[in-house]
Protein backbone atom coordinates (compact mmCIF):
# COMPACT_ATOMS: atom_id res chain seq x y z
CA UNK A 1 0.00 0.00 0.00
CA UNK A 2 2.76 2.27 0.25
CA UNK A 3 4.61 3.43 -2.46
CA UNK A 4 7.97 4.64 -2.85
CA UNK A 5 8.74 8.31 -3.65
CA UNK A 6 11.48 9.92 -4.97
CA UNK A 7 12.40 13.31 -6.02
CA UNK A 8 15.27 14.31 -7.18
CA UNK A 9 17.84 15.40 -4.28
CA UNK A 10 15.74 13.18 -1.61
CA UNK A 11 15.61 10.71 0.04
CA UNK A 12 12.80 7.85 -1.11
CA UNK A 13 10.62 7.84 1.66
CA UNK A 14 8.47 4.26 2.23
CA UNK A 15 6.97 5.03 5.85
CA UNK A 16 4.06 6.41 4.00
CA UNK A 17 4.82 10.07 4.60
CA UNK A 18 5.01 12.55 2.09
CA UNK A 19 7.92 13.61 0.54
CA UNK A 20 7.71 16.70 1.97
CA UNK A 21 7.48 15.26 5.40
CA UNK A 22 11.00 14.61 5.86
CA UNK A 23 11.06 14.97 9.61
CA UNK A 24 7.90 12.81 9.53
CA UNK A 25 5.80 14.97 11.53
CA UNK A 26 2.46 14.75 12.21
CA UNK A 27 0.32 13.96 8.73
CA UNK A 28 -2.94 13.05 8.45
CA UNK A 29 -5.50 11.67 5.77
CA UNK A 30 -9.27 12.02 6.33
CA UNK A 31 -10.98 8.08 5.83
CA UNK A 32 -14.72 9.02 7.25
CA UNK A 33 -16.77 8.17 4.23
CA UNK A 34 -15.13 4.68 3.16
CA UNK A 35 -14.75 3.72 7.52
CA UNK A 36 -18.32 4.89 8.25
CA UNK A 37 -19.82 2.46 5.59
CA UNK A 38 -17.83 -0.13 7.39
CA UNK A 39 -19.08 0.64 10.28
CA UNK A 40 -22.91 0.72 9.17
CA UNK A 41 -22.49 -2.63 7.36
CA UNK A 42 -20.16 -4.28 9.98
CA UNK A 43 -22.81 -3.51 12.27
CA UNK A 44 -25.66 -4.02 10.85
CA UNK A 45 -24.94 -7.70 10.45
CA UNK A 46 -25.00 -8.44 14.53
CA UNK A 47 -27.67 -11.22 14.92
CA UNK A 48 -28.78 -13.58 18.26
CA UNK A 49 -30.91 -15.93 18.92
CA UNK A 50 -31.94 -16.94 22.24
CA UNK A 51 -30.72 -20.15 23.42
CA UNK A 52 -32.85 -23.25 24.36
CA UNK A 53 -33.17 -22.25 27.97
CA UNK A 54 -34.48 -18.84 27.23
CA UNK A 55 -38.45 -18.17 27.47
CA UNK A 56 -38.22 -17.27 24.07
CA UNK A 57 -36.25 -20.33 22.46
CA UNK A 58 -35.00 -20.13 19.18
CA UNK A 59 -36.53 -16.36 18.72
CA UNK A 60 -34.00 -14.02 16.85
CA UNK A 61 -33.15 -10.79 17.66
CA UNK A 62 -31.04 -8.66 14.94
CA UNK A 63 -30.30 -4.73 13.80
CA UNK A 64 -32.66 -3.42 11.72
CA UNK A 65 -30.96 -0.33 10.74
CA UNK A 66 -27.78 1.28 12.08
CA UNK A 67 -27.82 5.51 11.75
CA UNK A 68 -24.91 7.68 12.50
CA UNK A 69 -25.66 10.44 14.27
CA UNK A 70 -22.29 11.88 13.70
CA UNK A 71 -18.91 10.95 13.43
CA UNK A 72 -14.99 11.20 11.50
CA UNK A 73 -12.46 8.89 11.09
CA UNK A 74 -8.49 9.51 10.00
CA UNK A 75 -5.59 7.99 9.93
CA UNK A 76 -2.57 10.13 11.10
CA UNK A 77 1.38 9.56 10.54
CA UNK A 78 3.75 10.63 13.30
CA UNK A 79 7.02 9.88 13.70
CA UNK A 80 6.97 7.29 11.03
CA UNK A 81 3.80 5.30 13.66
CA UNK A 82 0.06 4.85 12.54
CA UNK A 83 -2.46 6.60 14.29
CA UNK A 84 -5.95 4.96 13.99
CA UNK A 85 -8.41 7.95 14.84
CA UNK A 86 -12.25 7.84 14.82
CA UNK A 87 -15.13 8.66 17.45
CA UNK A 88 -18.96 8.15 16.56
CA UNK A 89 -21.98 8.43 17.91
CA UNK A 90 -23.98 5.62 16.69
CA UNK A 91 -28.06 4.34 16.89
CA UNK A 92 -28.23 0.76 16.51
CA UNK A 93 -32.36 -0.28 15.42
CA UNK A 94 -33.13 -3.96 16.51
CA UNK A 95 -36.05 -5.94 16.17
CA UNK A 96 -37.11 -9.18 18.29
CA UNK A 97 -39.35 -11.67 16.46
CA UNK A 98 -41.19 -14.64 18.78
CA UNK A 99 -43.51 -16.31 16.64
CA UNK A 100 -46.70 -13.32 16.58
CA UNK A 101 -44.43 -11.01 19.13
CA UNK A 102 -42.81 -8.48 17.81
CA UNK A 103 -40.72 -5.39 19.83
CA UNK A 104 -38.56 -2.79 18.70
CA UNK A 105 -35.84 -0.67 19.82
CA UNK A 106 -32.54 1.11 20.07
CA UNK A 107 -29.44 0.66 21.24
CA UNK A 108 -27.69 3.90 21.56
CA UNK A 109 -23.44 4.20 21.20
CA UNK A 110 -22.44 7.63 22.07
CA UNK A 111 -18.96 7.23 21.89
CA UNK A 112 -17.35 4.53 19.71
CA UNK A 113 -13.72 5.80 19.64
CA UNK A 114 -10.05 4.73 19.50
CA UNK A 115 -9.72 5.16 23.14
CA UNK A 116 -11.39 1.66 24.02
CA UNK A 117 -11.56 -1.39 21.96
CA UNK A 118 -13.09 -3.15 25.08
CA UNK A 119 -16.59 -2.99 26.22
CA UNK A 120 -18.63 0.21 24.70
CA UNK A 121 -21.55 1.55 26.69
CA UNK A 122 -24.99 2.33 24.75
CA UNK A 123 -28.62 3.48 26.59
CA UNK A 124 -31.00 1.17 25.38
CA UNK A 125 -34.79 1.61 24.73
CA UNK A 126 -37.16 -0.41 23.56
CA UNK A 127 -39.63 1.62 21.01
CA UNK A 128 -42.50 -0.78 19.87
CA UNK A 129 -43.90 -4.10 21.85
CA UNK A 130 -46.81 -5.84 21.17
CA UNK A 131 -46.44 -8.10 25.03
CA UNK A 132 -45.36 -5.53 27.87
CA UNK A 133 -44.45 -8.90 29.42
CA UNK A 134 -41.20 -9.07 26.94
CA UNK A 135 -39.28 -6.05 29.01
CA UNK A 136 -37.22 -8.64 31.07
CA UNK A 137 -36.29 -10.55 28.42
CA UNK A 138 -35.51 -7.60 26.48
CA UNK A 139 -33.22 -6.28 29.15
CA UNK A 140 -31.38 -9.68 29.37
CA UNK A 141 -30.72 -10.27 25.67
CA UNK A 142 -30.73 -6.93 23.88
CA UNK A 143 -29.32 -4.71 26.71
CA UNK A 144 -26.75 -6.73 28.75
CA UNK A 145 -26.32 -9.70 26.40
CA UNK A 146 -26.97 -11.76 23.21
CA UNK A 147 -27.43 -8.97 20.56
CA UNK A 148 -25.23 -6.09 22.70
CA UNK A 149 -22.78 -8.95 22.96
CA UNK A 150 -22.90 -9.77 19.08
CA UNK A 151 -22.83 -5.56 18.42
CA UNK A 152 -19.65 -5.69 20.50
CA UNK A 153 -17.83 -8.64 18.44
CA UNK A 154 -19.08 -6.87 14.90
CA UNK A 155 -17.33 -3.54 16.57
CA UNK A 156 -14.14 -5.70 17.39
CA UNK A 157 -14.54 -6.97 13.29
CA UNK A 158 -14.66 -3.20 12.43
CA UNK A 159 -11.80 -1.79 13.96
CA UNK A 160 -9.66 -4.38 12.85
CA UNK A 161 -10.75 -4.20 9.35
CA UNK A 162 -10.04 -0.02 9.99
CA UNK A 163 -6.04 -1.10 10.68
CA UNK A 164 -5.69 -3.84 8.11
CA UNK A 165 -7.05 -1.46 5.48
CA UNK A 166 -5.35 1.56 6.46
Amino acid sequence: KLEEVKEEGQETKTNGTSVWNMAGTWEEKDVTKAVTEQLKTCLGQAEYELPDSSPAPHSKISVDKVECKSGHASVARVRGKKRFIYEYDVLVHWVFVDKETIAKGTLHYFDIDGTSDESHEATFNVTESDDPNLRPLLNAFVANGGLRDSIQSKLTDWVRWFHETY
